[in-house]
């Protein structure tokens, strides 16, 4: 078995030719050019078994030599792939079960293979042009750039990317070479594999439904820790979403998206004060400006949560003037410049630099851990939540008794810093602490979610006639008095706890 690990980089075929041609930063000595026709099958069955189990099965021919290879799914980091692969060359263009790599999974696949259940789903065809490339370091890669495309059924996906696979020697040099590539040339970090937009063509890719998790806290766990695996969790949550919006805009991914940024954003706050490593320095503006991107995404939400409330049967039998209303939605939602934003992001040389970084962070986390972030958590930890826990009460306290919803829109980023502070050190307190603090917040911001919805609905029933929208705006009225009783009753909850019952043991 072999653990591969190669940081790709995607741009154009214009670029791909620069690079054949591109000097070598100093330190570098590259061997000769390389060039070879890859034909590569990827099986599975027809109800994708081997995807489901996070296993890909491929026969590559490159020239007159034949491999069969077996990979798992791996993880991957701001481009930065790590995955075990078994290789094994067989004698023609067919799957040999005899020659499959020794692996746990080698009879299941050759049990599949007997039944005639394993498939050609999709290929790939791409000209790979490589060279190795050392370091004065000792570290090795094989620099490779790849242009084709990927084929499934009659769809294609073209290919034309850069691959570096450390061979041998530390992996610093690799990513110093990335950033100095990109500093000259449109490359950007790309997490999706060959096989995953094989899948995705075939229409065999479903929408993750992960979600933000609370961080697992082990007892006496350093600040450090904490933090550490707070911003692997945002940027793991960051990039699986990425990939989604990058082969798919829409406003779903592009939520989870932000979300991952403010939890990114929000534990660099929470750390305010404390010497973090020199590697993390400017991260929080870096992060800030990333998070304008998505400024209109919940405008976004608001529009689709109301398209889908006039769908609905609740609709159809409550909604008043409902068939009109349907009559008035669009085809399509137009949020072209809300996804370009993102798009130009994602595009960007910045967050190319940045993904970089990140990947490096964290394959090789820093060494200039400070004493003071080797602390145990719990001291800070139940300080920033009762902290954060009185300026709520104060809130809560002069929150108006008379409906206004703008009052509680007003507080959406106090009650977000209050979840995310619970998604990093929830842990460390019990159930009930956790309930005390979480509910309230989550409960309001969905309320503030519900008002903005009917916001959406109301806009939409402008356009209906004047006596049906007496009608109509009847019924919003209903609605928001319910939801302001709704949010009143929360708020009375949330006042009778009290920020010393929050101490943690």
């Amino acid at each position: 078995m072999a653990r591969e690990l190669e940081l790709k980089l995607a741009t154009d075929p214009d670029t791909l030719a620069a690079l054949v041609a591109t000097r070598l930063p100093a330190g570098w000595q590259a061997g000769p050019w390389q060039t070879q026709r890859l034909g590569n099958r990827y099986y599975d069955t027809d109800d994708h078994e081997l995807r489901d189990r996070g296993i890909g099965l491929r026969l590559r021919q490159a020239n007159e030599q034949f491999t069969q290879t077996i990979k798992t799914a791996g993880s991957s980091v701001g481009g930065l792939h790590r995955r075990n692969e078994w290789n094994v060359n067989v004698a023609g263009p067919e799957l040999d079960p005899v020659r499959l790599p020794e692996t746990e999974w080698t009879p299941w696949l050759t049990s599949l293979w007997r039944q005639q259940k394993l498939l050609t789903v999709f290929s790939t065809d791409f000209e790979r042009r490589s060279r190795e490339l050392r370091h004065d370091s000792g570290t090795v890669i094989e620099f490779a750039l790849d242009h084709g495309a990927v084929h499934a059924d009659e769809e294609h996906d073209p290919i034309s990317e850069v691959e570096m696979e450390l061979l041998a020697g530390d992996i610093e040099p690799l990513f110093e070479l990335a950033r100095q590539l990109i500093a000259h040339h449109p490359l950007h970090p790309d997490s999706r594999s060959k096989a995953e937009r094989g899948y995705r063509l075939l229409g065999w890719h479903d929408m993750p439904t992960t979600r933000l998790q609370p961080i697992l806290i082990k007892e006496g766990a350093t600040l450090w820790q904490i933090l550490f695996d707070t911003v692997t969790n945002a940027w793991s949550h960051w990039q699986l979403y990425e990939k989604e919006f990058v082969s798919k805009p829409s406003v779903a991914a592009a939520e989870q998206m932000r979300r991952a940024l403010g939890l990114f954003r929000h534990a660099l706050v929470c750390y305010s004060g404390l010497p973090l490593p020199l590697a993390m320095h400017g991260w929080r503006r870096q992060l800030t400006h990333m998070l304008k991107a998505f400024r209109w995404v919940g405008t976004a939400r608001a529009q689709l949560a109301a398209d889908d409330i006039v769908w609905s049967s609740q609709g159809e039998n409550f909604l008043p003037h409902h068939d009109e209303l349907v009559e008035l939605l669009p085809d399509e939602r137009d949020f072209a410049s809300g996804i370009i934003a993102v798009e130009n992001l994602l595009d960007s040389r910045r967050y190319a630099l940045f993904a970089i970084n990140m990947g490096q962070f964290l394959a090789q986390a820093p060494s200039d851990i400070a004493p003071a972030l080797l602390l145990p958590a719990d001291e800070r930890a139940t300080e920033l939540v009762i902290r954060q826990w009185e300026a709520l009460q104060k809130i809560w306290d002069s929150a108006p008794h008379s409906q206004d919803f703008g009052f509680y829109d007003r507080q959406k980023r106090l009650l977000r810093r209050a979840l995310w502070s619970c998604l990093i050190f929830g842990e460390l307190f019990d159930d009930r602490q956790r309930a005390l603090f979480i509910n309230p917040c989550r409960d309001l911001l969905a309320g503030i979610q519900d008002n903005q919805t009917l916001a959406s609905l109301d806009h939409l029933g402008r356009e209906l006639s004047d006596a049906e929208y007496r009608d109509f705006t009847g019924w919003l009225f209903a609605q928001r008095e319910t939801l302001w009783s709704a949010l009143q009753m929360t708020r009375e909850f949330a006042l009778r706890a009290e920020p010393e019952t929050l101490e943690n043991g």
